[in-house]
């Protein structure tokens, strides 16, 4: 690639970083400069090219070379609608990606254009003197957080620190060192000072790492604050007072160390309304409003609706705050082990035009782990193109979009989307009146084939010739697609396991209400082993992706489940072989009627295999 003038040098040092990525002949010769739109011409063997922010420069050399291997030569010309777009990877939630990996994901920001990433490490950092802070969690040195910090600056992306510093702290202060911190399981101690040395050692350690003077303070989920030891040592307070004395003081905090804050706004809207989430229709009350830090940047975050006018109104009402808003939607990666690009489209374009329309500069991408981490950080990056597109067009031209993710990540756009199906039937997405209800793929997978807690579901709604279709249609993917197969290969094995489950329990527990023992044997003879093989097969190959993408620390836990899983169906052919035998004259476990499943523990693993919520 033959870069003949660029007004920032640094930048050609970020392109020959990525030149791997772009197939431009050394006869071309490349004019670059800063401008307010992102422009490429091609003039014979010469390419011009303007950029708005350093990192489009890179999406810009992609779309050159995109355009160079389709002999199309036409002017392009996008505009900027946001100034900071792009990803938050949530490496909290048991799996932590290996710093190479965070480089290789990085890459694609680059590529599509994307220019900040915000890593979510509630306990994943050093803070020195504090041993079991993120103890045998995969934390990274300091070394690895500034070689990250490093290699993405060198491509244009800003890396921003998100931690907690109030709720969303179990994971350390399950611990004892952690005593004098806890107010309750979840949430820090406020107005103490004990409490305010330690977010100054986290603030200090982790923003050492990093160039960015902005900080993402976290405090989202914190609707119970002051619920535990605060109410023992004081007694009743107003939460809203506590709220506000604690936002300010840890603001004051991280100013003294020259940065930025940011927070979740949610806290304020349940705090205000007593509860752990606020619906859309509270009114801040201006108690709050008026007592903000000025230099406080508040977070909206939506990852659900499809209302415009929802994203629109509240986007306002947070923009009425501080004068800044940042909008985080969702890139949906916490339900189960593949990817929902279909839910990420359907969401992502009513939030971006409401942002747009109100001229909100700052939108992020939110790839949450939810539960264990069950997902490939890298099939996500169907959202990044959707959030890339959104940031340098008014409205995303899907045949576009197509074309440049396939040219960019070198596989099938269509793999996202069918893969999304797996969760359910989206042809009928609307007869279910919640996100909680319509996700069902991560339960079948997970339910337990006696203790069925999810039989009056699969009953009402047989999904076995269902899954069966999906995973014949998915093995189309596999093999035309060599840098995704063992991917594609997971995703194909991971719905044909739900396939065989789904008939199981379609039909396991009315077979022996029917006194059918033909089936019971098939059962135990057949379709059990066979069950328990794809739970084998399907567990190695999620076991052997993690290890390529991230540290081994948290796949114990996936461990355990895919062994449960194996266990379980095991002691399922003993019973129904004990039943059949005459060694016990009924199978407990499968004459209990069959209750919906609700509650919003249903969307965690444990409240899946178990009614008793543990594991």
């Amino acid at each position: 690639m033959n870069i003949v003038s660029i007004d920032n040098i640094e930048l050609k040092k970020g392109a020959e970083l990525l030149k791997s990525h772009w197939e431009i002949p050394d006869n071309y010769k490349i004019y670059a400069k800063k401008g307010e739109k992102l422009t490429v011409e091609f003039s014979g063997e010469e390419i011009h090219i303007t950029y708005p922010l350093p990192v489009s420069l890179y999406r810009a050399l992609s779309l050159a070379s995109l355009a160079i291997s389709e002999n199309q030569f036409k002017k392009i010309e996008e505009t900027l609608y946001f100034d900071e777009c792009g990803v938050m990877l949530d490496l909290s939630r048991n799996g932590v990606m290996k710093v190479e990996s965070i480089k290789r994901y990085a890459d694609y920001m680059a590529l599509m254009g994307l220019n900040q990433l915000y890593l979510y490490i509630e306990d994943i950092y050093e803070i020195e003197d504090h041993p079991y802070f993120g103890y045998l969690r995969g934390r990274y040195t300091k070394e690895e957080l500034k070689e990250i910090d490093e290699y993405c600056a060198s491509i244009g992306v800003e890396a921003i620190p998100h931690i907690q510093t109030l709720g969303h702290m179990a994971k350390y202060l399950r611990w004892d060192e952690a005593d004098n911190y806890r107010d309750t399981a979840e949430i820090l101690l406020a107005d103490d000072e004990t409490t305010y040395e330690f977010i100054k050692k986290a603030i200090a350690s982790v923003s050492s790492c990093f160039k960015t003077k902005k900080i993402h303070l976290g405090m989202d989920e914190a609707g119970n604050l002051g619920g535990g030891k605060y109410y023992a040592k004081n007694g009743p307070r107003d939460r809203k007072q506590i709220l506000l004395s604690h936002i300010k003081r840890v603001c004051d905090i991280a100013e003294e160390f020259g940065l930025t804050p940011i927070i979740y706004g949610d806290v304020l809207y349940a705090v205000a309304s007593g509860g752990q989430y606020a619906g859309d229709s509270v009114v801040l009350p201006d108690e709050i409003k008026n007592n903000l830090p000025k230099n406080l940047i508040p977070v909206y975050w939506n990852y659900y609706s499809e209302d415009y006018n929802v994203y629109s109104e509240k986007l306002k009402a947070y923009n009425s705050l501080t004068g800044k808003t940042i909008f985080w939607g969702g890139i949906w990666s916490w339900q189960g082990g593949t990817y929902d690009a279909y839910m990420t489209e359907v969401l992502t374009d009513p939030a971006m035009r409401a942002c747009k329309d109100l001229n909100i500069r700052s939108a992020i991408g939110s790839v949450w782990q939810d539960d264990g981490c069950e997902c490939n950080f890298f099939l996500t990056v169907h959202g990044l193109m959707y959030f890339a597109e959104h940031m340098y067009n008014k409205e995303v031209d899907k045949k576009l979009l197509i074309k440049r993710f396939e040219y960019i990540t070198k596989t099938e756009y269509d793999a996202f989307i069918k893969m999304s199906f797996f969760h359910n039937d989206y042809d009928n997405f609307n007869d279910y009146e919640s996100y909680l209800v319509r996700y069902m793929g991560k339960r079948y997978y997970w339910a337990d084939v006696l203790v069925g807690l999810i039989d009056c579901e699969i009953n009402e709604k047989h999904m076995s010739a269902y899954y069966e279709k999906l995973a014949e249609n998915y093995t189309r993917f596999i093999g035309k697609n060599p840098l995704w197969d063992e991917e594609f290969t997971f995703v194909k094995e991971y719905i044909s396991t739900n396939a065989k489950k789904c008939y199981i329990l379609e039909n396991l527990r009315n077979a022996y209400l029917e006194g059918n023992k033909e089936f019971l044997r098939e059962c135990a003879d057949k379709l059990l082993p066979e069950l328990k093989e794809a739970y084998k097969l399907t567990g190695s190959l999620h076991r052997s992706q993690w290890h390529k993408v991230l540290k081994p620390f948290g796949y114990e836990v996936l461990d355990i489940r895919y062994g449960g899983m194996v266990s379980r169906i095991e002691t399922a052919i003993l019973r129904i072989n004990q039943y059949l035998n005459g060694e016990i004259s009924e199978i407990e476990e499968l004459i209990p009627e069959r209750l919906k499943l609700r509650g919003f523990g249903i969307r965690q693993f444990a409240g899946i295999i178990s009614p008793t919520g543990k594991i």
